[in-house]
């Protein structure tokens, strides 16, 4: 998760998302459940950097479960300066990833994820190179504490949108799962009115526990849909 960000983004960020404000009953159940033992990820509809930058400045100053990895979102260029071991890992394929989002659940550290990818130009299809909820199926089984899957969503003030895609939902990814330019734009022009809205934790371990006899692809993609569904009604409403 970003922590130490350049001197523009940084001023970006003091700006325009330190103001966010995160619901403190919803704050005051993830750290209770931190203490408690239990594995906190983050869960995005979307990859959306802003939408992770938003969330690593709540966590520090809330106090929140801090992510140690971030899963369908390369932060490097997030960083003061490139660094290359981190470039090289990314490159290493959806297999790492998975391997390294385990390991660190494994370990009972927070981790993030991004469940799909803004459909723009510059990326023909919404699907992630990993299967991270998979990844946490097969670590869930081997833990005894929870996983606890947190679906979260920045909502920013917005315009209906259009049931026939645009130029610009071409170009710069929809309303709902902006690009990166479209992201900064929404979260400038909502001022205010921006918020996290944080849903209901999903106990993994009972998950897994209730649909025991099913394989782990199956588990996953029921609570990867429930997920993505969730989202979308809370980002309409």
């Amino acid at each position: 998760m970003a922590r130490k960000l350049g001197p523009i983004l940084a001023l970006f960020a003091a700006r325009f998302l330190d103001r966010i404000p995160f619901p403190a009953a919803a704050a005051a159940r993830l750290r209770a459940a931190e203490q408690e033992g239990a594995v906190v990820v983050y869960v995005h509809r979307a990859r959306n950097p802003v939408e992770h930058l938003a969330l690593a400045r709540v966590t520090e100053r809330e106090r929140l479960p801090r992510a140690r990895y971030v899963g369908g979102l390369n932060v490097v260029a997030l960083q003061p300066f490139w660094a290359l071991p981190a470039i090289l890992t990314s490159l290493r394929g959806p297999a790492h990833e998975e391997r390294l989002l385990e390991r660190c659940v494994q370990a009972g550290l927070c981790a993030e994820i991004f469940l799909r990818r803004p459909l723009t130009l510059l990326s023909a299809t919404t699907s992630t190179r990993a299967r991270f909820i998979e990844a946490l199926v097969r670590a869930q089984r081997a833990l005894d504490r929870p996983i606890l899957l947190v679906p979260l969503l920045l909502a920013l003030k917005q315009r209906p949108s259009s049931f026939e895609p645009t130029t610009l939902d071409a170009i710069f990814g929809t309303v709902e799962e902006p690009g990166l330019w479209r992201a900064l734009g929404r979260v400038v022009a909502a001022g205010e009115a921006a918020r996290f809205e944080v849903s209901e934790p999903i106990n993994l371990r009972d998950v897994v526990r209730k649909h025991a006899e099913a394989s782990n692809g199956i588990i996953a993609k029921k609570v990867r849909w429930s997920i993505l569904h969730h989202l979308a009604r809370v980002e309409r409403v």
